[in-house]
């Protein structure tokens, strides 16, 4: 029998097969570092329907609601005023640079940071400010990305304090005033790297426009013709001549109140008419992935302390999504392994009947994940959920081979270790591959499913499934054939209830009553099977993306505050 095979295999070359085991970990595990998050809307849309693909053509025609990053930008203070203007407008000036590659401007200032490196032997913020005196955009930069040099992929928190200085303590220059501060050569590596990071942002020329009170036109009339005009006027050094006066403030008022289409898009008002706040809408091309530039975009609008921004969009809540994704894996797979380790110890009470299951938990894990990777494929709001998934389910294989090894321990002690595991494994590998089979078949079924995201997890969910049942019957037996026997019997031959443990005695008493009490566990059984077909059937199916995020969450609270206004 071809079971039979596997398992004399097993035993006969147990090293050999851990090898292989622990080989193809390797392999599969270096997918991993290409895992990517796709949070987009398109992985949860039946993307073969005709209205999806209607959909889809509606968005070349008219544009992508779904490329944009719309924020709300008010004064801490007064919105009247210069200083108001001046960080207004350096911000805007900031994110222009994300739309149209300069590649001479760039080049230029990568020169002068690679001589900065080579001469100055004393490196602190201030001198490497003063090199780009003139050229304030950068300097902003600069001192933003030294604010927070920890973080390559950037946040939507707010920058640190010193950062939020250098936008109050000198408006003009950006200069803080802890801009002495000193710069170590790990430092500098590391701000070169994510200096040299922005330019390939900026390079792909994701940012198709940007809107706002200062970059919007009006339409004119003179001469019996139309014409469209700055709404405010430049320079002959192209630079925006801001209002600066009470006079400059009434006319720049009366400019937008004239034009009824700025009203609720470039300004809001209150109740008495008063402009409150002022509309910055960033417009990303058609490419699908948006993730650096929408965290580029939110820190420079967050480095603006004299600014009050709230941020909003579908690219905004995409990251908001992948962040808390990266967070869960993080914070809740360490919790869920601690239960399952808790329960293995309350059962077999040993070390290796607590770790050898862990680590086929954890191969599993590492296996399908990196698969994932190296495919191509993405983690999506579900993805996120099958490596909690692969332990719950898998962690019954492991539980049912360590719990036949040590039912059965008798032979190994009495005649030959290898004839218990052969013994063990005879008897319990079969329901493992069947039970691992039917499970493998149900969650692959959920490929014919048209929504990508239900589609590819069915496939994981499966392939994970069949990991867990190779690795358990594979690894456990392979590694209990090189340990020694347990000194002493783990589990005792339960023959009897005065010899159960506290588990047993429970399942014991469970099975009494059902037993003595038939007829009343069948009426319950159907009692429950129609209050619950009751309940399904007034069951309510949930679109909103909103839905996924608590009531105080942010993204909640600034999707209200923007849709008001």
């Amino acid at each position: 029998m071809l079971v039979n095979r596997y398992i004399n295999f097993i035993l006969k070359r147990p090293v050999t097969v851990i090898i292989i085991l622990l080989s193809v970990t390797v392999i599969l595990g270096s997918g991993i570092r290409k895992i990517e998050f796709d949070n987009s809307y398109d992985v949860m849309m039946p993307q073969k329907d005709s209205l999806y693909l209607y959909n889809e053509e509606t968005k070349k025609i008219y544009g992508n609601l779904d490329n944009f990053i719309i924020s709300a930008v008010t004064s801490n203070e007064n919105i009247w005023s210069e200083d108001f203007f001046r960080d207004f407008n350096n911000l805007v000036t900031d994110l222009e640079e994300y739309k149209k590659y300069d590649e001479v401007k760039e080049t230029i200032r990568t020169t002068a940071l690679d001589g900065y490196e080579k001469n100055e032997k004393d490196k602190s913020l201030n001198s490497l400010l003063e090199v780009f005196s003139s050229d304030p955009v950068f300097q902003r930069a600069i001192s933003r990305e030294f604010s927070n040099l920890s973080d390559e992929r950037g946040s939507y928190s707010s920058v640190s304090a010193e950062i939020k200085g250098t936008f109050t303590g000198n408006r003009n220059s950006g200069v803080s005033d802890k801009s002495d501060k000193k710069i170590s050569d790990k430092e500098y590596n590391a701000f070169k790297k994510r200096i040299n990071f922005i330019n390939d942002i900026k390079k792909s020329e994701t940012v198709d426009n940007i809107i706002s009170p200062l970059t919007a036109k009006d339409i004119s009339g003179k001469d019996d013709t139309l014409r469209s005009v700055d709404l405010v006027d430049t320079g002959e050094d192209g630079e925006r001549i801001l209002p600066s006066s009470e006079n400059d403030f009434k006319l720049f008022k009366e400019r937008l109140r004239k034009n009824p289409a700025f009203r609720g898009a470039l300004y809001t008002d209150d109740a008495a008419g008063n402009i409150t706040d002022f509309a910055l809408v960033v417009k990303f091309t058609n490419t699908k992935d948006h993730d650096q530039v929408t965290r580029e975009v939110s820190k420079i609008i967050n480095s603006y302390s004299g600014l009050n921004s709230i941020i909003q969009g579908v690219p905004v809540i995409n990251k908001y999504l992948s962040d808390y994704m990266h967070r869960d894996l993080v914070n809740f797979l360490p919790p869920i392994f601690v239960v399952i380790l808790i329960v293995f110890f309350l059962n077999f009470r040993s070390a290796r009947g607590v770790f050898l299951p862990l680590v086929t938990l954890i191969l599993s894990d590492i296996w399908v994940i990196g698969l994932m990777g190296h495919l191509g494929f993405k983690l999506t709001m579900l993805g996120a959920s099958l490596p909690s998934l692969i332990v719950a389910v898998g962690s019954s294989y492991s539980i049912h081979i360590v719990n036949q090894y040590y039912i059965d321990q008798r032979v190994s002690r009495q005649s030959d270790k290898s004839e218990g595991l052969r013994m063990s494994m005879s008897h319990i590998s079969v329901t493992v591959i069947l039970a691992g089979l039917t499970t493998f078949l149900g969650f692959a079924s959920l490929m014919t499913n048209q929504v990508t995201a239900i589609r590819d997890w069915g496939l994981f969910s499966a392939l994970g499934v069949l990991s867990a049942v190779i690795i358990s019957t594979s690894l456990i037996p392979a590694i209990m054939m090189l340990l020694p026997l347990p000194e002493k019997p783990v589990k005792k031959d339960q023959t009897s209830a005065d010899k159960a443990d506290l588990t047993d005695k429970l399942i014991l008493k469970l099975t009494g009553v059902s037993i003595n009490n038939y007829g009343k566990v069948i009426v319950a059984t159907i009692i429950v099977l129609i209050i619950s077909i009751a309940g399904a059937s007034r069951m309510k199916v949930e679109t909103s993306v909103l839905s996924y995020f608590k009531e105080g969450d942010y993204i909640r609270k600034s999707y209200q505050i923007i849709g008001d206004e």
